[in-house]
């Protein structure tokens, strides 16, 4: 705590807690990097992260659509074992949304950067939760994709154990009985009243989330 009094200009410390400048209150402000952490810590230290979700998307002419759904590798830092979006990923330093998409397209569903092209922008919401580790404060910007029948998601980087193809009724199943993570179900429930496989009254309260977070 005391080496951030070097920085008064950037933060403003008192017994209660740490807070950025008012002068750095817009993210066009914060220009320089004062240090550099893993993703994966970012909830220990509370700080702003930024995603990228994927929702894949199988239409059939002679039956209801489907969501490729992904479970989370074991071994992941954060919510292993949990089910996922077909494709999701944090934004690093220096990357911009759609780059950070066409990246994670490939390295957890082996899908080209052609097929990542005719993803269609979804919403953009945000998330703040205390959880035991810290703090998940995130901002999510949600695409869909339509994908074609004979597509299957091949994994590429390790992170994720599994793909399955799945029914939307199971689907919004699994996000009441919470074995999707706070953010994959945002932005897959996003997906379903965008599409209209959902009414309102099922997601009350969830316009919310679409308004920036008091950090």
């Amino acid at each position: 705590m005391d080496a951030l009094h070097r920085w008064p200009d950037v933060f403003v410390i008192d017994d209660a807690s740490v807070r950025l400048h008012p002068s750095l209150a817009s993210v066009d402000a914060c220009t320089v990097a004062l240090a550099f952490i893993e993703r994966a810590a970012s909830r220990y230290f509370g700080t702003m992260t930024y995603t990228v979700h994927l929702n894949g998307i199988v239409k059939y002419r002679d039956g209801a659509p489907q969501l490729w759904i992904a479970r989370r590798s074991g071994t992941k830092a954060t919510d292993p074992g949990m089910l996922d979006n077909v494709v999701a990923g944090g934004i690093g330093w220096g990357m911009e949304v759609l780059p950070t998409l066409v990246k994670e397209y490939w390295e957890e569903a082996g899908m080209r950067a052609e097929l990542a092209q005719t993803a269609e922008r979804g919403g953009t919401f945000h998330v703040l939760q205390s959880l035991p580790e810290g703090t998940q404060a995130e901002q999510i910007f949600v695409f869909d994709v339509v994908l074609p029948e004979d597509f299957t998601p091949r994994n590429q980087d390790g992170e994720v154990g599994e793909h399955r193809l799945a029914r939307i009724d199971d689907v919004a199943r699994w996000i009441e009985e919470g074995k999707l993570t706070v953010d994959v179900s945002l932005a897959t429930l996003n997906c379903m009243l965008r599409r209209q496989w959902i009414d309102e009254a099922s997601c009350e309260g969830l316009a919310a989330l679409y308004d920036a977070p008091q950090v």
